[in-house]
């Protein structure tokens, strides 16, 4: 797999994470087909890319490959962590560690 946003991106799609995800407030993510919010906990995650700029390295992305609780429909969803990130990315991103590793 190619190391690039688009490299994972485009390995992600022919996995079938075909739909785009986003980021709401309070650690919400909504759903790409449906448009449901839902925890990010509650979010099948299937990968998680994680990304730094080679010209930037503080241009730090979370890329992850999910699956809606309400419609089954595979996506993904683009994250910024580190200095650069948004509150809301930063929830979500922490809800989605806290599901791949329950009782940590």
């Amino acid at each position: 797999m190619e190391r690039s946003l688009l490299g994972i991106l485009a390995a992600f799609r022919d996995e079938g994470f075909t739909y785009d995800f986003r980021t709401l407030p309070g650690g919400v993510v909504e759903c790409g087909e449906c448009h449901a919010p839902h925890r990010a906990d509650t979010l099948e995650l299937h990968h998680l890319e994680r990304l730094e700029g080679d010209s930037d390295p503080s241009e730090m992305l979370a890329v992850c490959a999910v699956t809606c609780p309400s419609c089954g429909i595979r996506g993904t969803l683009v994250l910024t962590f580190g200095p650069e990130s948004t509150r809301e990315d930063d929830d979500v991103l922490e809800l989605l560690d806290d599901a791949r590793h329950p009782g940590d």
